[in-house]
Formats: C-alpha cells, structure tokens, sequence
C-alpha cells in the first residue's frame, strides 16, 4: 500500500495529473469550461461535494472525471484510549478514547500541517509531565523509550490543566521515515505518548497500544497509519444514461367502466366463454354526448378487478356513424394489440380475433406505443355493443425478471 502511495504522491508532485474516471460518456462537457471531456468507456469512482459554479446547467451533479491523491489524513489508529496501569479498566483515572491522533493546521507554523497529539486525562486530575516519541512503523518499536525521561518530541508538547497537545510538524515526521519522503501517503509510524498526572492518586498514563519492551515496563506505542484519499481535480457535466432496459409481455386488458361492464361469462350467446373480460350495451345518444370512458385493466382474472393491474385508459365517443376510439397507457406500458367490437348486435364470441376492428389489425410490435386511436365505420344503432380489449406490455430493468403474462 505505501508503495502505491508514494508512487501516487509523486506523480502529483512531478506535475503528473493521475486519471481515473467516473460514469461519462462521450459528448460530455468540463464544467468551468465546456470543454470536451469524459471518454465513452469509463469505470465508476467515487464522488464528492460539488460548489454552486460546478453545477451543470440542468440542475444535475457532474461527475469527476479526473482525480489525484488528496492531502493525507490519518486512516488507521486515530484514537485510543489512556491506560493509567498495566491493564485497561483497572484504574480509575482511565478514559475512554483519551489520545488522538490527527493533522492539522499548526497553530505557530503558519501554512504548515502538523501531527497532533490531544491527551486528555481523567476530570480532576492534572497534567504535570507529558512524554512523546515517534518512529517509522518499520523501525524497531523497542527502541522507543521505556523509561520517563526527556524523550526526544517533548519539544512540541504542552500541558494545561487535564489536557495536554503536542504539535509536531508534518517535515520533522517526513524526516523520521525510512527512507525520509516528502508524502505522508500511505506511511506509517509509532507513537509513543504518556502524561505524568497528580490528583486523587498520582499516576503515569500512556496511549493504549502494544507494549514497547515486554522484559520491561509496561509503557505502550501504537501504530498509526496515514493515507490521501483521492480528490477530484476536474468535473464534468455528462450526458445521463438512461439504465438497461426489457420489454416483457404483461398480458390481456380489457376495459372496464364500474357500473356499466358486463361480463362475458354467462352472458354472451352462445354462451361457452369461459374467461374474464367485459361489454358494454351504450345508447347512441350515450356516445355522442360525453362518450363512454374507462380504465384498461389486466389480469382482473374472475372478473375481480382487486387482482388487476390498470395499465391506463380508454375512451368512445360517436359522431354520425363514426365511432373514435383511443387508449392511452400509463407510463411504463406499451401496446403491443388491440382489438374493438363496435355492432348493434350482441357479440357472438368472445374471442378477440373475432372482433372485427380495427381492420386491418395495426402492427404495434416496433417502438413503445403508449397511446393508440382508430375511427370505426359503424352502423346506425339506437344502442350499440362494444369491447374493448389489448395486450400489454411492460418495460423494466433488465436486472427484473419478466412476470408470466396474464391472460
């Protein structure tokens, strides 16, 4: 890991932008300068907050197209807790989570990162002594001290009160490495970090870790670890690619108008059909003033419009011997037949295929059809017998299985 870091690292410094690339395509555009960017095959990576002057012109998040490691932060080992004894829980004055580790701002060193040490001992006590050493995590760790003493970063430390910070310059940490770097990427380092504290009971507290010499005192060092996690360095904005897609055949509609459907079991004449569906017996006068509107439904198997799935709407309406009929689906549904019986006599069948309009059949099996309306030649009727019927047809994701149709 540390290898690809500063390997990472040093192409930044080099001047060397590292690329890696978000969900664009072709035809996108950078951002800040709507110049061409994003190849048209390209891995997702991860994203980031984005300014107000980021933003592209349709409201939507760019996508990073372009990124290199950050400033480094420490990943692993940033807290533990403060052990006042041989064993964690022991003493009285332990705390919980009381060393951290972080880079921050140097607070004397302006423009300069520092590694910050916050020890914080237990409420009512008070630091008199504070003790820290640091090497690189491949250095022996048992050459650290065992032993209070002057230790040799006790220069950057401070104590008041219950808390104590030490402040150690991210250079004097890149000098301590093997080999010394310029990049804390990926490096990492032993600490050694204790107090000396007066209060209840007089004590020596050191951050929990692994003990420094097992034949010795049972003072301890942990090891922490630093990484830069990648950054965005360029945006773009990118054409949205709408996700794969199947059409699956969801089954048989019929229309339905509460009230007024009638169904064709034990109803039409001869009467041997034995499936669900409905007719309509409308008076003319029904037809040319508002017309007859209605729900598609699918699968209302038994005629039990709870089972059914309304995939949209139809309507009828009648001028002369005109009759305009027009279905218009739901978003997500497409027509794939369409069947109308339009006569003044009762239907003989109910089969579909018997119908008789439209005539001939349209060809609905191209590109999504979402709405469909044909003009019917009819008959001059006082009352008309009418069916509405389609197949359907649903789009969903390609990861989604297709049902099996209902007929």
């Amino acid at each position: 890991m540390r290898a690809i870091a500063v390997a990472l690292a040093g192409l930044v410094l080099a001047g060397v932008s590292v690329t890696a690339f978000d969900v664009c395509q072709a035809g996108a555009t950078n951002v800040l300068t709507s110049a061409a960017c994003c190849p048209a095959e390209a891995p997702p990576r991860r994203r980031r907050l984005f300014s107000r002057a980021e933003l592209c012109s349709d409201g939507s998040t760019p996508c990073c197209t372009t990124q290199a490691p950050g400033p480094p932060v420490v990943s692993t080992g940033g807290t533990t807790n403060l052990q006042c004894g041989r064993n964690f829980g022991d003493d009285t004055q332990d705390v919980t989570g009381g060393v951290t580790y972080t880079l921050e701002p140097c607070p004397t060193l302006p423009g300069q990162t520092c590694f910050h040490v916050t020890l914080t001992a237990a409420a009512g006590q008070t630091i008199t002594d504070i003790h820290l050493a640091i090497l690189d995590g491949s250095v022996d760790p048992n050459t650290l001290p065992n032993g209070l003493g002057n230790w040799p970063h006790n220069g950057y430390c401070s104590f008041s009160g219950n808390v104590g910070n030490c402040w150690v310059p991210v250079s004097v940490i890149l000098d301590l490495l093997v080999p010394p770097s310029t990049s804390l990427c990926g490096q990492d380092i032993n600490v050694a970090a204790g107090i000396s504290i007066s209060g209840t009971n007089d004590a020596t507290c050191f951050g929990q870790g692994t003990v420094i010499d097992a034949q010795g005192r049972w003072f301890m060092y942990s090891n922490v670890v630093f990484d830069c996690p990648l950054t965005c360095t360029q945006s773009c904005c990118c054409p949205t690619q709408p996700p794969p897609v199947h059409s699956c055949d969801l089954g048989t509609a019929y229309g339905y108008v509460a009230g007024s459907a009638i169904t064709f079991n034990g109803h039409l004449t001869p009467q041997n059909c034995k499936h669900w569906g409905w007719y309509y017996f409308v008076p003319s006068g029904t037809l040319t003033g508002g017309g007859l509107s209605g729900r598609l439904l699918v699968g209302a198997g038994g005629n039990d419009i709870t089972k059914a799935t309304d995939v949209g709407g139809f309507t009828a309406t009648l001028s002369g011997t005109t009759l305009t009929v027009t279905y218009t689906l739901s978003s997500g549904f497409d027509l794939s037949e369409v069947h109308i019986y339009a006569s003044c006599n009762t239907p003989g069948s109910c089969a579909p295929g018997s119908y008789g309009f439209p005539n001939p059949v349209p060809n609905l099996s191209g590109a999504t059809d979402t709405s469909f309306q044909t003009t019917i030649s009819v008959s001059s009727c006082t009352n008309y017998y009418l069916i509405f019927h389609a197949k359907v047809s649903q789009t969903l994701p390609l990861a989604t299985p297709c049902p099996t149709p209902v007929t």
